[in-house]
């Protein structure tokens, strides 16, 4: 094992040389976001999205719109920019810092929007759960990657943007066991017409959640269905 890592080491090392990473805002070498571009992505007022029927709060941090934002999410979605990761953490970090510490109340369940087991496999991550991972620790919650999950393989929403994508039978369904009674803080990527997170609100509620909030990293600044 120690040599395969090390191994693996020196070859990610080449790699870096030969294809360097450069800051999607300002071209800096290093890293697909840097410190003080991540820095200046403004956060969204804590107040930003209006409330979601159905959801007893809704909160966003940043502004899909911004260029640097929309890049490192669509890249790390839709291109396997697994290096993304680390960016994203940070400006879930900075509004968990910023409003989420005296927004989110104690005792919280943090889960987040689950992808199809074949589109994780396809992907090898779920974008939701890394951003739901990250908040929950900032803020010292309970996390559950078990509580939510997927029944149907659809195509992606935000390629589609499409309300039919999602129609017919339920899209979601939640563990009674994991979620009755608890005050539940669903978290996703981006929110656009709100059609997924009411899918994932409604599956919650329906098997016993007492309250569910909702956290998206970015919001595209549309009005919410």
């Amino acid at each position: 094992m120690p040599a395969f890592w090390f191994s693996r080491k020196i070859w990610k090392s080449w790699l870096d040389w030969l294809f360097p990473r450069y800051c999607l805002g300002c071209g800096a070498v290093g890293t697909l976001g840097c410190v003080h571009c991540l820095a200046s992505v403004p956060l969204l007022p804590a107040n930003a999205v209006s409330r979601l029927s159905g959801m007893d709060e809704v909160w966003a941090g940043f502004a899909y719109a911004q260029p640097i934002l929309k890049r490192l999410i669509r890249g790390w979605k839709y291109e396997s920019w697994h290096e993304v990761a680390p960016a994203i953490v940070s400006l879930v970090d900075r509004w968990a810092l910023a409003h989420g510490a005296a927004l989110v109340p104690e005792g919280v369940l943090v889960v987040s929007v689950p992808l199809h087991p074949l589109r994780r496999q396809e992907r090898g991550f779920n974008q939701a759960e890394v951003i739901s991972v990250a908040l929950a620790s900032t803020l010292e919650l309970e996390h559950d990657a078990s509580a939510l999950r997927r029944t149907r393989y659809n195509t992606p929403q935000a390629r589609t943007h499409d309300r039919t994508a999602i129609g017919g039978t339920s899209l979601f369904v939640a563990d009674p066991v994991r979620v009755r009674g608890r005050v539940i803080l669903l978290c996703d990527d981006v929110l656009t017409t709100g059609a997924t997170a009411r899918e994932a609100v409604s599956a919650l509620k329906s098997a016993g959640a007492a309250q569910v909030l909702v956290f998206a990293l970015a919001w595209s600044g549309r009005d919410l269905n």
